[in-house]
């Protein structure tokens, strides 16, 4: 199921979901949260995305329940985009997020 774009609410719960189908975008930085209280991952978003170009991916794994919304609620107020979730029930979750920073990014995120 594609993420669509200017959609104003994150996905459902539980949901996998991908910009393009079912591409999984390469992680040009990858960094785990996982078992890190969720009230972190903003402070921690902000600094792991700033370590990228402008057009980069970062992936981050995460297991907090509300990880989904928290990263979701950044990305929309950031100005960056969660371009796709990827895992498992009961299991930590992919989180990957395209960095933007200026009108459009400078190099496809699936090459």
């Amino acid at each position: 199921m594609p993420f669509l774009e200017g959609s104003s609410s994150g996905p459902p719960p539980g949901t996998i979901r991908t910009a393009h189908g079912n591409a999984i975008p390469k992680a040009d930085l990858t960094r785990d949260a996982a078992g890190q209280p969720s009230g972190d991952l903003p402070a921690q978003l902000d600094q792991w995305i700033r370590q990228l170009e402008i057009g980069g991916v970062l992936e981050v794994r995460a297991d907090a329940p509300d990880a989904g919304e928290i990263i979701w609620s950044w990305a929309q107020r950031t100005g960056n985009e969660l371009v796709a979730t990827q895992g498992e029930p009961g299991k930590a979750t992919c989180y990957y997020l395209l960095r933007r920073g200026g009108p459009t990014p400078q190099r496809d995120p699936y090459s």
